[in-house]
């Protein structure tokens, strides 16, 4: 102990003989992270997801070191990394998923190293657009730390808790929030108005993707559950619920809608009862609410944005459609050719967006991200990495789904990661930090 003072006190000194004080503060915070996170784990863990997927964009914790910056989930995520690494609950990296994954990670490495080498892109480049699958490594971290089953039902409680109040920040800034909020991130938006909404606004906070992925497994606790457990489960429900209704995401409507009958394929009779009884309350009630007096209703701005899906012409001359197909287009020409290696992440591929500068000006930028994630992958890093990780995301579902350990609240988890992944043929779930914290 007296030779790590000792060290501690030489490296300060260094440190402050040359001037560099921001960055051994930074130091300090880091071990600080570390040795919290060995003796609380749990509770690191926790702050980690609200940190990165609640109400906070990533940025508002952020600080610059060098070229780089590092925000606060990740330096919580990185802490507990090491206590996994170093002092696990549970050895292993997760069976074949675990195998996928790791595999995934190494491919795009690599396949950052050949495109850098190849002049295409840069490392800083590179690993900024590639740098959110390091988020992938919370996948790790569960599997060596929380592994037990008390463990994984106390994450996923907190998990959900933070989804549900979530949606009651969401829904508060829809309504009476403004564009100027303390959640409103200036570079990513994640709040939108847009026109025809009518009183609601469409807000999309980081907490959105854990109410997505873990919806169903909520409404299983609520039924399975009674008195003060069920109105705390309920209570989560209609957060999440809100959370989703508000956000406007017509793919995350479907995946609800579709994950609904496989649910009840697997869940079990009991649970299949009673979904079906709350079902039609809940419709029920929804029908009171959107009826009104007059001509327009409470519920009109959901209705028209939900009928959209149903008039194809309409749908199919959206602007958001039309851009997506001819991504899909120039990048399916481009990925034909590096099938094998890919091209790299942060290297321009030939697509272009709009984007908004400082001074209000709308101009043409390179784009370097896909909204079919499947196809994201293969461009990046070809076939190989698309395998690997469609290996993790398989043998995820097929734990989840397993006949002779499923109970309901597995297959609710499996149908959460199967709506995610038809989501992520139309919208970027694979690589945002929020979304894959949910995975």
């Amino acid at each position: 102990m007296i030779a790590g003072v000792l060290l501690t006190e030489v490296f300060l000194a260094g440190v402050l003989a040359s001037g560099r004080v921001s960055i051994a503060l930074w130091v300090f915070v880091a071990a600080l992270c570390v040795a919290f996170a060995f003796r609380y784990p749990m509770l690191t863990a926790v702050a980690t997801l609200v940190l990165g997927a609640s109400v906070f964009y990533s940025e508002l914790f952020a600080v610059s070191i060098g070229p780089l910056n590092a925000n606060g989930p990740e330096v919580l995520l990185g802490a507990l990394f090491v206590v996994a690494v170093t002092r696990p609950q549970r050895r292993g990296l997760g069976g074949i998923a675990g195998a996928g994954l790791l595999a995934f990670l190494v491919i795009v490495g690599i396949s950052i190293l050949l495109a850098v080498n190849e002049g295409t892109t840069e490392i800083l480049n590179a690993f900024s657009w590639s740098r959110a699958y390091l988020t992938f490594v919370f996948f790790f971290v569960i599997v060596r730390l929380f592994s037990d089953r008390e463990s994984l039902r106390r994450l996923l409680f907190w998990a959900t808790m933070i989804s549900a109040v979530t949606g009651f920040v969401a829904v508060y800034l829809s309504l009476l929030g403004g564009p100027e909020s303390f959640f409103q991130d200036p570079s990513q938006q994640f709040i939108k108005s847009e026109e025809g909404l009518g009183i609601i606004q469409r807000v999309r906070l980081p907490g959105l993707s854990l109410a997505y992925a873990l919806y169903w497994y909520a409404v299983v606790k609520t039924i399975r559950y009674h008195g003060r457990e069920r109105l705390l489960w309920g209570l989560a429900v209609v957060g999440m619920s809100l959370n989703i209704v508000v956000s406007f995401n017509r793919n995350m409507w479907i995946g609800i809608v579709i994950g609904l009958p496989v649910l009840l394929a697997l869940a079990g009779p009991q649970v299949r009862r009673r979904l079906a009884g709350t079902l039609a309350v809940a419709a029920f009630a929804l029908v009171l609410i959107g009826a009104q007096p007059g001509p327009e209703s409470k519920l009109s701005p959901l209705i028209a944005r939900g009928t959209t899906l149903t008039n194809r012409g309409s749908l199919l001359a959206e602007a958001s459609i039309q851009s997506r197909e001819n991504e899909t287009e120039i990048a399916w020409g481009v990925a034909k050719r590096n099938l094998l290696t890919g091209i790299g992440p942060g290297v321009q591929f030939g697509a272009e967006f709009f984007e908004a500068t400082a001074q209000g000006v709308w101009v043409k930028v390179p784009q370097y991200f896909l909204h079919n994630q499947y196809l994201y992958i293969l461009l990046i890093a070809g076939i190989p990495a698309l395998l690997a990780f469609l290996v993790f995301l398989l043998a995820s579902v097929r734990s989840a789904f397993a006949r002779g350990t499923r109970t309901a609240e597995s297959a609710a988890w499996g149908v959460g990661l199967v709506s995610i992944m038809l989501s992520a043929i139309v919208a970027i779930y694979f690589s945002d930090t929020d979304m894959i914290f949910a995975i």
